[in-house]
């Protein structure tokens, strides 16, 4: 039997390379089995706050320095539509996960939840965009529902849903892994993401 040669790290603290983004220290909320429902929200948890948001997933996030949190995080952003998270909760529908169907979803924790849990926490919001079943006119009017000023149709309906100042997202994600064969939206190549969501098949 052939013997693995040993691998030797060295860390030399005193020996400096250069500065380190603090946003390498991220992290994402995907919608997928205790992340965000029973997890990040859990209005029938006791630990939860008066918005349904779990303290003690709070205090959890904030110890670890988490610096940025991308939303909706995963193979879920290739289904999610941000205009059926916004506005009364009752309201909202469902979303069906995964090509096939299953594990339908709530809307309940929307943008206007991420962007005051992301508040609680500390941590930047990182929005991703459905590259998947979604459209570049819907990716548009989130931009301006998050970050436009009052007076155009996306930025009032943010005031209407209590929120009249722009968020400010800085950062914006074009997809979910979108290079990987298993992901709806996928492109081969990255010149061709521009025209993802408008000829990636509805499987």
């Amino acid at each position: 039997m052939s013997r693995t040669p040993w691998s030797l790290s060295y860390l030399i603290p005193a020996e400096r390379f250069g500065p380190v983004s603090p946003l390498v220290f991220g992290s994402f909320a995907e919608n997928l089995h205790r992340c965000v429902y029973g997890g990040v929200y859990d209005p029938d948890s006791p630990m939860a706050d008066a918005s349904g948001f779990r303290t003690d997933v709070i205090a959890a996030a904030r110890a670890t320095g988490v610096t940025n949190v991308c939303f909706p995080g995963g193979c879920y952003a290739a289904y999610h539509h941000w205009k059926d998270g916004i506005g009364p909760t009752s309201e909202r529908p469902s979303t069906r996960y995964r090509a096939d169907g299953a594990w339908p979803a709530a809307n309940d924790f929307g943008t206007d939840e991420f962007m005051t849990w992301g508040g609680e926490v500390g941590a930047e919001p990182y929005l991703c965009v459905n590259m998947g079943t979604g459209t570049p006119e819907e990716a548009r009017d989130w931009v301006e529902y998050c970050n436009g000023e009052p007076g155009s149709r996306w930025a009032d309906e943010r005031v209407r849903n209590r929120h009249p100042e722009p968020y400010g997202v800085r950062y914006w994600a074009l997809g979910n892994e979108i290079s990987g064969e298993w992901e709806m939206g996928y492109t081969a190549t990255p010149r061709s993401t521009s025209g993802a969501p408008a000829t990636s098949p509805r499987r």
